[in-house]
């Protein structure tokens, strides 16, 4: 069986064919050149909000799931952050 693509072979293929530089990448996201560089060798992994970072900057070429997040973890800082709504929302309606 293959294995699936990894969050850095994605990640480098997308920069690459876009025609990035992980200097250009990683201002894109918040990071460091050289965190980019680690990343697409395997070496670091992006936190969950700089992948999701990378999944909005690539149009969800390199989704956050394929550095691992599950789609529940990434679920739960959406909601947090208030970018989704929150099934079965314990706070009370706020009346117009």
């Amino acid at each position: 069986m293959d294995n699936p693509i990894t969050g850095p072979e994605l990640t480098r293929a997308w920069r690459v064919r876009v025609g990035l530089s992980q200097g250009e990448l990683g201002a894109m996201i918040g990071v460091a050149q050289s965190i980019v560089s680690f990343c697409e060798k395997g070496t670091r992994m992006l936190t969950l909000l700089q992948a999701l970072a990378l999944q909005g900057v690539s149009k969800g070429e390199v989704p956050a799931t394929s550095w691992g997040y599950t789609p529940e973890e990434i679920a739960r800082v959406l909601a947090a952050a208030e970018f989704q709504p929150v099934a079965d929302d314990p706070r009370p309606s706020q009346a117009a």
